[in-house]
């Protein structure tokens, strides 16, 4: 991962829009420009940069001389499954923040409480943590990472030596 450029996920960038934008590049043969990217997913103009960073510090695609470009891995990911999808996007999103403190926090606690994340989205996003927080625990959920315990307001690791591997 020490390869790939290191940023925060942005405030709400979706898993199915990172999907999306491998998908349509693959389709457009792994190399295009951004503009036919746009129009491809019909994306929203403000959004597409912040998918394109994430899924260039997921390592899925790169930027070259102002194209986008399939890597293998977004290959990979282009002709997986969603079991397998969800395989290789939560071996990748790993070592992108904040997801990358939650692992280390959970790892550390065993739980962490909303408020407590709340105050270390905060320090990233501002006033939009609530925004975040909700995009994180979908991330962290659908990638089977972590588990969302609403009573409690908590999220707590997935044991993954007592579970079945997606």
């Amino acid at each position: 991962m020490s390869q790939h450029r290191k940023i925060n996920l942005p405030i709400c960038v979706t898993i199915d829009q990172v999907v999306g934008l491998v998908e349509a590049l693959y389709s457009l043969g792994g190399l295009a420009d951004t503009s036919k990217i746009s129009e491809v997913i019909d994306a929203d103009a403000g959004l597409l940069p912040n998918v394109i960073d994430v899924a260039e510090s997921m390592g899925l695609v790169r930027l070259e001389k102002g194209d986008l470009v399939i890597t293998d891995t977004g290959k990979e990911v282009a002709k997986a499954d969603s079991r397998s999808i969800k395989k290789i996007l939560r071996n990748l999103v790993i070592g992108i923040e904040p997801i990358s403190s939650i692992v280390k926090m959970l790892n550390e606690k065993g739980s962490i409480q909303i408020e407590e994340l709340r105050g270390m989205l905060e320090e990233l996003y501002g006033t939009k943590a609530s925004e975040a927080i909700e995009c994180l625990i979908h991330w962290g959920t659908y990638l089977n990472i972590f588990r969302w315990r609403p009573d409690e307001q908590e999220i707590v690791p997935i044991k993954r030596a007592s579970r079945r591997e997606i």
